[in-house]
């Protein structure tokens, strides 16, 4: 299978240390998050799966932020 070259992204810059340590703060302070809006859904006996769509889309959002700033060209 030949991948055409203009299915290629030439990116301007890699991951670095910096972007890493970003991503691995998010990672554990959205854990925490989630961690603790399930716990509070569970004490109050609410439903707690809107926040799994909220979750998806701030997710989402940082992850365009991220390829907007890496900037491919």
């Amino acid at each position: 299978m030949q991948v055409d070259k203009y299915f290629i992204v030439s990116w301007y810059r890699g991951f670095g240390i910096t972007e890493i340590i970003f991503l691995a703060v998010f990672l554990v302070l959205y854990a925490a998050y989630l961690w603790r809006v399930i716990h509070i859904a569970k004490t109050l006996k609410t439903s707690f799966i809107n926040i799994f769509i909220k979750v998806f889309f701030r997710t989402a959002v940082f992850l365009l932020l991220i390829i907007s700033l890496l900037g491919p060209s």
